[in-house]
């Protein structure tokens, strides 16, 4: 059992480091800065979802699974629990961090973002809307 607690304590404890780095700003789930009439930030917003999706999902599976559910839940469900709640946290300061710069800019990269979304590497079934 040791085999797995032991890494995922790790990286929990590792990565609360982060989260020390962003305490005190607002998060509000990634909307602090957020233009819905700004389709960069629509599609960076959907793009932190699917993300955010995946990782709860993963979260569910892995507590689900019988060998974890019955030998492992009490040690492991807090420890997975603590990761994905990092990771939604960082994954919200990024958001609102990304959101801030691009009020900032205005439209003066909009070609760019152009092309961003032209050569796919948006293909997460998430569009830009321009």
């Amino acid at each position: 059992m040791d085999q797995c607690v032991s890494p995922l304590t790790s990286l929990r404890d590792s990565t609360r480091g982060v989260l020390e780095n962003i305490e005190g700003q607002p998060l509000n789930k990634g909307l602090a800065n957020y233009n819905k009439n700004d389709p960069r930030q629509v599609a960076l917003k959907d793009v932190i979802n699917v993300l955010k999706a995946l990782v709860e999902e993963t979260f569910k599976t892995l507590v689900d699974l019988p060998v974890v559910n019955t030998l492992l839940a009490p040690v492991l469900g807090p420890i997975l629990y603590d990761l994905k709640c990092i990771v939604d946290d960082v994954l919200d300061f990024l958001e609102n961090e990304t959101d801030a710069v691009l009020n900032g800019l205005g439209h003066d990269c909009q070609g760019s973002w152009n092309e961003f979304c032209s050569s796919g590497v948006l293909g997460l079934g998430v569009g830009c809307l321009l």
